[in-house]
């Protein structure tokens, strides 16, 4: 988490806007992962509490202070410290106040009905209309609602959360292409899940919990070994690749599956093919796609189905992109259970 190192009036274009400076400002400080302002207004699924993810991991400011254990420690009115370091680690000071209109738990304040706690939907700047703030040096409930309303003509700052912390510790699943290439002799389906499961263990940037491989062999699909997840697939830098199960499945993804367990571009920023083939013998629906699986995945001869995780919209090699030989090393998909 973050305050802002910049300030303007309360006019931000809606949520959204408050959402893209955030975004923007973690960029330019070089922060991984999804940024979400901490900002509720009267409009429907506007709330913080419906925007953020819920993390069960430690909120901590750029320095690794820690702010919370996790979500509902931060929504019980009381930090461990204040929200006062920027997105580049410095301390701000002066005026504390922040544009929220956030109660201590998330929700709006005057949820959908008074626009005078939060600037008409955070698009007016003008003095006739007035904003709920938070204040960056408090850490009981003030740090959100200090329960002053002030003229939305004025410049204050915002708090921006990066949205799911630890990939798959929020609502949904993570999902990432290795960083290391394996030869096709697994050990089968269960020796690729060890695979997966080890180089989800070993990066401090995933939710621990089961990992199993994207490999499918002639006996059982991806799709028969796999859970469907109804929440979203992201990846560890937080970019969101399907809402969805189905939307995973549907040939086309959101973004490419070019980042690995640690965070980090597997390809220079995805834009070149070179060695980013991935075992698969699967078709991009989760069913088995031949003409073989390495024996099963448990020899070098022969030929089979791999994707690729650079591509371009809509993404739809990602699984399937042709047949490759069973010699030589290629990278694994692993999807969080």
């Amino acid at each position: 988490m973050f305050v802002s190192s910049t300030a303007q009036n309360g006019n931000f274009g809606g949520v959204q806007g408050a959402d893209d400076l955030c975004e923007s400002l973690a960029a330019s400080a070089g922060l991984p992962g999804k940024f979400v302002a901490w900002m509720s207004s009267g409009e429907l699924n506007t709330q913080a509490l419906d925007r953020l993810d819920q993390a069960d991991v430690p909120y901590r400011l750029v320095d690794g202070t820690k702010i919370a254990d996790n979500w509902d420690d931060l929504t019980d009115n009381s930090l461990d410290n204040p929200i006062n370091r920027d997105e580049n680690g410095v301390v701000r000071s002066g005026s504390n106040n922040v544009w929220t209109g956030a109660d201590g738990n998330g929700t709006g304040i005057a949820f959908a009905s008074d626009s005078n706690v939060n600037c008409n939907n955070w698009t007016g700047g003008s003095s006739s209309l007035s904003g709920r703030v938070g204040s960056s040096a408090a850490i009981d409930e003030d740090w959100t609602n200090t329960g002053d309303n002030i003229d939305c003509n004025l410049n204050r700052r915002l708090y921006c959360v990066q949205s799911n912390p630890k990939c798959g510790s929020g609502n949904g699943k993570c999902i990432f292409v290795t960083d290391d290439s394996f030869s096709a002799v697994t050990g089968g389906l269960v020796g690729a899940d060890a695979l997966c499961q080890a180089a989800a263990d070993a990066a401090s940037t995933v939710a621990d919990g089961t990992y199993k491989a994207w490999l499918s062999n002639s006996n059982l699909s991806a799709a028969d070994r796999l859970t469907h997840a109804t929440g979203a697939y992201r990846l560890p830098n937080g970019d969101r690749v399907a809402t969805n199960w189905d939307d995973l499945t549907d040939g086309s993804l959101e973004n490419p599956l070019c980042i690995n367990e640690y965070q980090m571009h597997r390809s220079s920023g995805c834009g070149w093919s070179g060695g980013s083939e991935v075992w698969t013998a699967t078709d991009a629906n989760g069913t088995y796609m031949g003409p073989a699986s390495c024996s099963n995945w448990s020899s070098n001869s022969g030929t089979v189905t791999v994707g690729d995780f650079v591509g371009s919209a809509p993404l739809a090699d990602w699984s399937n992109v042709g047949t490759t030989s069973c010699g030589g090393g290629r990278h694994l998909y692993c999807l969080q259970q």
